[in-house]
């Protein structure tokens, strides 16, 4: 009995194995060169995102989260567990920076706590809430509405020109903010140290009321150890309209009957608070005293 003999391949088939083989390997070299690009461009964009052009990356119902905060941008966010917002200001910054590789410094306002310069890259969460039409030269106080849908902020515009002999004029103003669409609408507007209050100075925000009414207190001055603001005035939000009250405090608003009722207020020489650097030892403080007064606000 003969052994069978193997039959040889023919020259097609050895050239079909020839060309799959061949495949296998330039698709598996494809794929290592897809990989090895899709690392580096990864990497690279890492790498260089902080330094990359002012880019929405998310969208967050209205609001934005940009990777490089813009200018005349406010933003919303928190720094070290406290609501705190964000604003650029290029001039400043170049004073404040004390690194050359933190290009992002803007201005964190704590509310009471203050104001203080800090890295936008180290705010969390930070969200554009709206886009002014002008640069942001200080802030002084901001608060949300009850329901948080309308974010009140008391700041200084940029410098306005008035005359090349009186130089420029300061704008202090109070914005309404609608976080549902990101509108920003201006309440209240004074020249800062104009003759039009008692007080010189920029305007805190006090008290919200019901999204009706704002309560503002004025500092004495403008960029002095002014102490805490104590001249008041009652603006209509709707209307625009202000109650002008002076140097009162205990302040109290009825909606339902659109008055005002307040205390006047007396100096008392007390312990410096610790947040005023520029106080030493004592102080002189106005605080509420005696019978109480009530007015009505203008509609």
């Amino acid at each position: 009995m003969k052994t069978p003999v193997p039959s040889e391949p023919s020259p097609v088939e050895t050239s079909t194995k020839k060309q799959v083989n061949l495949s296998i390997i330039v698709g598996a070299l494809v794929i290592l060169v897809a990989v090895v690009v899709g690392v580096y461009l990864y990497l690279y964009l890492q790498e260089t995102r902080d330094t990359s052009a002012v880019v929405p990356i998310e969208e967050v119902g209205v609001s934005l989260v940009d990777a490089v905060p813009q200018e005349k941008a406010l933003y919303s966010g928190t720094y070290e567990g406290k609501e705190a917002i964000f604003y650029t200001n290029p001039k400043r910054n170049i004073r404040n920076a004390k690194e050359e590789d933190i290009p992002y410094i803007g201005f964190l306002d704590f509310g009471s706590s203050g104001i203080t310069v800090f890295d936008y890259r180290d705010l969390t969460n930070p969200k554009r809430i709206a886009s002014l039409p002008f640069q942001i030269e200080d802030t002084f106080s901001f608060k949300y509405s009850e329901d948080r849908t309308i974010f009140y902020i008391g700041l200084i515009q940029e410098w306005r020109p008035r005359t090349p002999s009186r130089g420029g004029i300061l704008i202090n103003s109070v914005y309404a903010v609608d976080l549902r669409d990101s509108s920003a609408r201006e309440i209240w507007e004074n020249e800062v140290g104009s003759d039009r209050y008692e007080s010189k100075g920029a305007a805190q925000i006090s008290e919200i009321v019901d999204n009706k009414f704002v309560v503002l207190v004025l500092y004495g001055c403008y960029g002095c150890h002014a102490g805490p603001p104590i001249d008041a005035l009652v603006v209509n939000i709707a209307t625009k309209n202000e109650t002008y009250l002076g140097r009162v405090g205990d302040i109290k608003i009825n909606v339902e009957q659109n008055t005002v009722s307040y205390r006047n207020l007396a100096p008392f020489i007390e312990d410096c608070e610790p947040v005023w650097d520029w106080c030493t030892d004592k102080s002189t403080v106005m605080r509420p005293v005696g019978e109480t007064y009530t007015k009505q606000l203008n509609p």
